[in-house]
Protein backbone atom coordinates (compact mmCIF):
# COMPACT_ATOMS: atom_id res chain seq x y z
CA UNK A 1 0.00 0.00 0.00
CA UNK A 2 1.36 3.42 -1.09
CA UNK A 3 1.83 6.23 1.68
CA UNK A 4 -0.69 8.08 -0.44
CA UNK A 5 -3.23 5.94 -0.14
CA UNK A 6 -2.91 4.98 3.82
CA UNK A 7 -2.86 8.41 4.29
CA UNK A 8 -5.93 8.44 2.85
CA UNK A 9 -7.63 5.71 4.06
CA UNK A 10 -6.52 6.74 7.71
CA UNK A 11 -7.95 9.85 7.19
CA UNK A 12 -11.27 8.59 5.49
CA UNK A 13 -11.49 6.08 8.83
CA UNK A 14 -10.64 9.40 11.33
CA UNK A 15 -13.57 11.05 9.51
CA UNK A 16 -15.99 8.26 9.90
CA UNK A 17 -15.40 7.90 13.53
CA UNK A 18 -15.60 11.50 14.54
CA UNK A 19 -19.09 11.16 13.08
CA UNK A 20 -20.19 8.27 14.68
CA UNK A 21 -20.36 9.39 18.41
CA UNK A 22 -21.77 7.42 20.87
CA UNK A 23 -25.67 8.08 20.42
CA UNK A 24 -27.93 9.35 23.91
CA UNK A 25 -30.94 8.41 24.46
CA UNK A 26 -33.55 9.65 26.97
CA UNK A 27 -35.75 7.46 28.79
CA UNK A 28 -39.34 7.97 28.10
CA UNK A 29 -41.04 4.72 29.26
CA UNK A 30 -40.19 1.64 32.13
CA UNK A 31 -41.58 -0.53 34.30
CA UNK A 32 -39.56 -2.82 36.75
CA UNK A 33 -42.27 -4.82 38.09
CA UNK A 34 -41.43 -3.60 41.42
CA UNK A 35 -44.78 -3.82 42.99
CA UNK A 36 -47.41 -6.89 43.69
CA UNK A 37 -49.81 -8.97 42.03
CA UNK A 38 -50.98 -7.13 38.34
CA UNK A 39 -49.02 -4.69 36.50
CA UNK A 40 -49.81 -1.52 36.33
CA UNK A 41 -52.60 -0.77 34.62
CA UNK A 42 -51.80 2.44 33.29
CA UNK A 43 -48.95 0.40 31.33
CA UNK A 44 -50.53 -2.55 30.70
CA UNK A 45 -53.49 -4.18 29.04
CA UNK A 46 -54.49 -8.00 28.50
CA UNK A 47 -55.40 -9.71 25.31
CA UNK A 48 -58.28 -11.77 26.97
CA UNK A 49 -59.64 -14.71 25.68
CA UNK A 50 -59.36 -17.89 23.91
CA UNK A 51 -57.45 -16.67 20.73
CA UNK A 52 -57.01 -18.60 17.64
CA UNK A 53 -54.09 -17.29 15.43
CA UNK A 54 -51.49 -20.06 16.15
CA UNK A 55 -54.11 -22.81 17.71
CA UNK A 56 -53.18 -21.87 20.73
CA UNK A 57 -54.44 -24.40 23.63
CA UNK A 58 -54.73 -21.56 26.16
CA UNK A 59 -56.96 -18.76 27.18
CA UNK A 60 -55.49 -15.51 28.04
CA UNK A 61 -56.88 -14.29 31.32
CA UNK A 62 -55.63 -11.68 33.19
CA UNK A 63 -55.92 -13.58 37.26
CA UNK A 64 -52.72 -13.13 39.08
CA UNK A 65 -52.75 -17.01 38.74
CA UNK A 66 -51.34 -16.33 35.63
CA UNK A 67 -49.67 -12.98 35.39
CA UNK A 68 -48.20 -11.16 38.70
CA UNK A 69 -45.49 -9.20 39.45
CA UNK A 70 -42.45 -10.75 41.93
CA UNK A 71 -38.98 -8.81 43.20
CA UNK A 72 -39.06 -6.98 39.68
CA UNK A 73 -40.21 -9.74 37.83
CA UNK A 74 -42.95 -10.12 35.23
CA UNK A 75 -44.15 -13.63 35.38
CA UNK A 76 -46.45 -15.27 33.22
CA UNK A 77 -47.55 -18.67 34.06
CA UNK A 78 -49.84 -21.25 32.17
CA UNK A 79 -51.77 -23.68 34.01
CA UNK A 80 -53.63 -26.91 32.97
CA UNK A 81 -57.52 -25.69 33.60
CA UNK A 82 -60.26 -25.79 31.56
CA UNK A 83 -61.82 -22.29 30.41
CA UNK A 84 -63.70 -20.85 27.50
CA UNK A 85 -63.45 -24.26 25.64
CA UNK A 86 -59.42 -24.16 26.08
CA UNK A 87 -57.73 -26.85 28.01
CA UNK A 88 -54.75 -24.46 29.88
CA UNK A 89 -54.94 -20.38 30.96
CA UNK A 90 -52.12 -18.18 30.88
CA UNK A 91 -51.46 -14.24 30.21
CA UNK A 92 -50.57 -12.11 26.97
CA UNK A 93 -49.68 -8.43 28.49
CA UNK A 94 -49.76 -5.75 25.88
CA UNK A 95 -49.02 -2.11 25.71
CA UNK A 96 -51.06 -1.06 23.15
CA UNK A 97 -52.74 2.21 23.25
CA UNK A 98 -51.05 3.03 26.97
CA UNK A 99 -47.53 4.52 25.44
CA UNK A 100 -46.16 5.54 22.17
CA UNK A 101 -42.66 7.10 20.86
CA UNK A 102 -41.09 7.07 17.49
CA UNK A 103 -37.65 5.63 17.32
CA UNK A 104 -35.39 4.60 20.54
CA UNK A 105 -34.35 1.72 21.56
CA UNK A 106 -35.97 -0.81 23.84
CA UNK A 107 -33.57 -2.64 26.39
CA UNK A 108 -35.81 -6.06 28.76
CA UNK A 109 -34.22 -8.91 30.06
CA UNK A 110 -36.16 -12.13 29.14
CA UNK A 111 -36.27 -16.04 30.61
CA UNK A 112 -38.30 -18.14 28.62
CA UNK A 113 -39.60 -21.90 28.90
CA UNK A 114 -38.01 -24.61 26.83
CA UNK A 115 -40.48 -27.82 26.02
CA UNK A 116 -42.25 -29.39 23.10
CA UNK A 117 -45.24 -27.56 22.03
CA UNK A 118 -44.69 -24.03 24.44
CA UNK A 119 -44.91 -20.96 22.49
CA UNK A 120 -43.05 -18.62 25.04
CA UNK A 121 -42.20 -15.53 22.80
CA UNK A 122 -42.11 -11.65 22.99
CA UNK A 123 -44.01 -9.38 20.01
CA UNK A 124 -42.72 -6.15 19.32
CA UNK A 125 -45.41 -4.75 17.45
CA UNK A 126 -45.80 -1.43 15.37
Amino acid sequence: MSTKTLFYTSLLLLLINNNMGAQTYQQVWSDEFNGTGLPEPNKWGYELGGNTRNNELQYYTNSTNNVKQNNGNLEITVLKENVGGKNYTSGSVISLNKASWTYGKIEGRFKMPMGKGLWACLDIGI
